[in-house]
């Protein structure tokens, strides 16, 4: 188990400049140098894919509502894995690091008779056997915890929709650099050698030249 917002980079990586992100028997590349949340995305969409769950590899990272399935005629069933809103505090200041709780989505999407009873299988494939055994996300997170759940239905169409969205908290550490800038431009300085009085014998000024 990692210590507390240890993880500030994650994954293992090559000499290609690649991450190597395992968590059990999965493992897939993805580049250090993204964003920790679109690794989290892309980590999270790869190994729902390979999963082989209900939804097969119809595996969507898009931020649209579930209604713009319909629109755009997905193959049903299918996921939609995407990111909210994000917390960010400071854990450590020296070195400085940020604790980031974000909001990371995945809805299930289906239509048509017993479209309830296929969502909510789907849902426990994810929960059970693919989410929350990987807590860590293969390394790129701290913990991970299902926050929310909601459903929708409609039936005004020629078929039933419906829509199970699982919410989940994912707690991540980033580091980050603080420069210290150094704005002393001029330093005044005087000098009394005789009784403390408030003349001064001496003084100089001294200016610095801006970097």
């Amino acid at each position: 188990m990692p210590d507390p917002l240890s993880l500030v980079t994650g994954g293992l990586f090559s000499a290609q400049g690649l991450s190597l992100v395992t968590g059990g028997l999965f493992s897939v590349v993805i580049d250090p140098n993204l964003h920790p949340r679109t690794r989290i995305r892309q980590y999270v969409v790869a190994k729902l894919k390979a999963a082989a769950t209900t939804a097969a590899d119809r595996v969507h990272a898009e931020r649209v509502e579930p209604i713009q399935a319909r629109t755009d005629e997905w193959r049903l069933p299918a996921l939609n894995v995407f990111t909210r809103d994000e917390k960010v505090e400071i854990f450590s200041e020296s070195p400085r690091v940020l604790k980031h709780t974000l909001d990371l989505v995945i809805d299930i999407i289906d239509g048509g008779k017993g479209v309830e009873d296929r969502i909510d299988q789907i849902e426990e494939e994810i929960l059970k056997r693919i989410i929350l055994p990987d807590r860590y996300l293969g390394q790129l997170a701290e913990d991970l915890v299902l926050a929310s759940f909601g459903s929708d239905f409609d039936g005004a169409g020629a078929q039933k929709f419906g829509v199970n969205r699982l919410q989940f908290a994912v707690v991540y550490g980033r580091e980050v650099s603080v420069q210290v800038g150094d704005d002393l431009l001029t330093v005044h300085n005087e000098w009394n050698f005789t009784a403390p009085d408030a003349q001064a014998e001496a003084e100089d000024v001294i200016e610095f030249e801006e970097a």
